[in-house]
């Protein structure tokens, strides 16, 4: 009898002690999952993204640049504030410009950038779905000397993927 209770009490701590393992390895477990299905899902919107430029042009006076991309990957691009706009370029006394543009949500001011209209959008008003082109409109300050070729800029998505634009 007086090793019996010393038994029960040592089985009780080592159940005890399982089913505490139990519910922690679980926990990293489904931790783990999830952050699985995470990178999945990044991962497959950076294989599905795609943009390709249809054109680009330069206003006679070098302020602004509108550039048409049509979305041919299987990804559609739901918010154009989260894309990056990065434009370099040389202003008519030859100084070099590189700037990181915002997002006008308003009307289009120096140093902004917005996404001006997108054709065929049947399927989802305002959303580039596959197959429907944006057209891009970047107004800049100091203006690009049309002379210099030495321009361009880089657009980049919120999956990470960027795309450099010569204009």
């Amino acid at each position: 009898m007086e090793h019996t209770v010393p038994a029960l009490i040592v089985a009780a701590a080592i159940l005890i002690g399982g089913l505490v393992m139990t519910g922690v390895t679980t926990g990293a477990l489904e931790r783990v999952d999830r952050s699985w299905r995470d990178m999945l899902t990044v991962a497959e919107e950076r294989v599905g993204s795609d943009l390709e430029l249809v054109s680009t042009s330069l206003s006679g006076d070098g302020r602004q640049v509108t550039l048409v991309m049509r979305n041919v990957g299987r990804v559609a691009i739901v918010d154009p504030r989260l894309l990056d706009l990065i434009v370099t370029y040389r202003d008519t006394s030859g100084q070099r410009h590189s700037l990181w543009l915002p997002y006008a949500d308003g009307p289009l001011q120096d140093n902004t950038w917005q996404v001006t209209s997108i054709s065929n959008d049947r399927r989802n008003p305002g959303i580039l779905d596959p197959g429907e082109s944006m057209e891009v409109a970047v107004q800049v300050s100091p203006a690009v000397d049309t002379a210099n070729s030495d321009r361009w800029l880089v657009l980049a998505l919120a999956s990470g993927v960027s795309y450099t634009i010569y204009f």
